[in-house]
């Protein structure tokens, strides 16, 4: 593969400009696409000081958004540096990809986004039938950790508020709710469904 059809793909794919497509592998239902960083150095995330010093690398699998209703993954070339700070206590570390996708995680950034949405706009059970339709693979309780990841800014005033309880675990284990009644949303879950939690939270917002 050449490089204009490399730069080519990049573009296509939206890939940061860091990142450069190396080669790729289509099926008819899937794309494997392998991706490596073209930066010569890499910034220590404990010392914050920069290193050219490759000490190895090893290869890491992520899924990204769907492309022409194929499952898309890309195969991360990730390079270990050696820290050259002296007192620095991480003598190797891994560059991190942040602008595609996050330490550990198992999809690309804007994927995670996508199953969001999804989620919001549906809901696990329904998400998790759609979703093989648009060429992603997520369950039920994927959608749900997606959204449960989003956070909400707490209000800085509440004036009507509606408290109703709902089940943590059915049977077991409830908690509060709290749902802004002006703006139609929620604010808040506590823990329990006991008074003396709710009143806490009121004591907390006097308006």
């Amino acid at each position: 593969m050449g490089s204009v059809d490399t730069e080519l793909l990049s573009s296509l794919f939206l890939l940061p400009d860091t990142l450069a497509i190396e080669a790729v592998y289509p099926t008819k239902t899937h794309l494997t696409i392998q991706v490596a960083c073209m930066l010569k150095s890499a910034v220590c995330p404990l010392c914050q000081h920069s290193s050219q010093r490759i000490h190895g690398s090893y290869g890491r699998t992520v899924a990204d958004v769907p492309c022409g209703g194929r499952r898309v993954t890309l195969a991360l070339t990730v390079r270990k540096f050696v820290c050259c700070t002296p007192d620095c206590p991480r003598q190797i570390f891994t560059e991190r990809l942040s602008a595609l996708v996050q330490s550990y995680a198992r999809m690309t950034n804007r994927l995670s986004e996508v199953l969001q949405t999804l989620g919001f706009a549906t809901c696990g059970e329904v998400g998790e039938r759609l979703t093989p339709k648009l060429g992603m693979g997520a369950s039920g309780p994927t959608l749900l950790r997606r959204m449960r990841a989003v956070s909400i800014p707490p209000p800085k005033s509440v004036r009507i508020v509606g408290i109703d309880d709902w089940a943590w675990k059915k049977g077991m284990t409830y908690g509060t709710i709290l749902v802004d009644l002006e703006r139609r949303c929620p604010i808040e879950l506590l823990p329990d469904r006991s008074t003396k939690t709710v009143e806490t939270w009121l004591r907390g917002h006097p308006e």
